[in-house]
């Protein structure tokens, strides 16, 4: 199983490492802009304006603020957690026939691949603690334990797509990684959208073109992740373990190619 989890990281490695490299100075870098413009800069002009002449509350501010740096958190997770890329390097090679002669199950190959996806997720995670500790020390946009909890947010909603993406690959069969990933992003999406189907209702029903309701729901989704990570976390192990399930069987059903 240990090599299985190697040569998914060198698959990784191959085909992102510069990107990898990119990713992790720019985060740096955004880093250190956010902290310098909280307090010298545009954020900091713009904060105190909004509050003086638009009547923002410090907490609508800080959820504009919380906007871009979810995007910036989503870089390195998107990077590390490229699932396709791995499994389309894998067809490539015709890595199946090889796997098969492994003194490994089954159930212990696809186990390797949800141990890769896991632990992947451990880098995304630390380059973006690199920012949550620059932010929560240097400027007063969030606390740390705020900051840490849209990170696992984050980390449990991109981990909950590449497991659908793994379990979608073996449903569809080979050369239909781009198909997976679809199939797993539609999944998350119409799961969201049935979830929080009251509010989406209600933000069509306004008469008026006031975005109160729709900025109403974005903060109550920024607070949701920031607050409530532990929710995703746990919806996050019952989907691993669904999915590995479903892999399984899938896998069996199709006699063991994967």
């Amino acid at each position: 199983m240990k090599g299985l989890i190697i040569k998914d990281f060198m698959i990784l490695r191959r085909h992102q490492s510069v990107m990898f490299l990119y990713i992790l100075i720019v985060t740096i870098i955004l880093a250190v802009m956010f902290v310098l413009s909280s307090k010298h800069g545009n954020i900091s002009q713009v904060m105190d304006g909004l509050m003086a002449d638009k009547g923002f509350t410090t907490s609508d501010i800080q959820h504009v603020i919380f906007d871009e740096i979810i995007i910036f958190m989503l870089l390195p997770f998107a990077l590390v957690l490229d699932v396709s890329a791995i499994i389309l390097a894998d067809n490539k090679a015709s890595f199946s026939k090889v796997s098969a002669c492994l003194p490994v199950s089954l159930s212990q190959r696809i186990l390797a691949r949800f141990m890769s996806i896991g632990l992947l997720s451990v880098i995304g995670m630390a380059i973006d603690l690199i920012m949550v500790i620059l932010l929560s020390v240097f400027t007063d946009i969030a606390g740390f334990m705020t900051l840490l909890g849209i990170m696992v947010s984050l980390a449990s909603i991109m981990l909950i797509m590449s497991f659908l993406t793994v379990m979608f690959s073996f449903l569809l069969g080979s050369g239909k990684e781009d198909y997976a990933q679809f199939a797993s992003v539609f999944t998350m999406v119409a799961a969201a959208i049935i979830f929080n189907i009251k509010s989406i209702v209600a933000i069509f029903k306004t008469s008026s073109l006031d975005i109160t309701h729709y900025m109403r729901f974005l903060n109550n989704i920024v607070d949701f992740m920031a607050y409530k990570s532990y929710i995703m976390l746990i919806v996050m192990l019952v989907v691993c373990v669904l999915c590995y399930w479903g892999s399984v069987k899938i896998a069996e059903n199709k006699r063991g190619i994967i």
